[in-house]
């Protein structure tokens, strides 16, 4: 967890205080994810209507997990 959480800590946000709390986990699939060649989903935590942490993440075993950022794509004009 720890691992996790500096990664949300990188975009603003703190598990910390939230260790012994009930949150609530929401899973999306991410239809729009650019260049995308495995299926990608966003898990979303919320506490009290607050979103405390989240992130992007490939379906793919060796997949890639970010926050929340929207990836740079190439410019296909360079």
């Amino acid at each position: 967890m720890e691992k996790y959480n500096t990664l949300q800590q990188a975009q603003g946000f703190d598990l910390t205080n939230y260790t012994d709390k009930n949150v609530k986990r929401y899973v999306y699939q991410v239809t729009n994810y650019p260049e995308a060649t495995d299926t990608y989903f966003a898990t979303i935590f919320v506490y009290k209507d607050n979103v405390i942490a989240g992130d992007i993440s490939a379906s793919a075993q060796d997949g890639i997990m970010q926050g929340f950022q929207y990836p740079k794509v190439a410019d296909p004009m360079s």
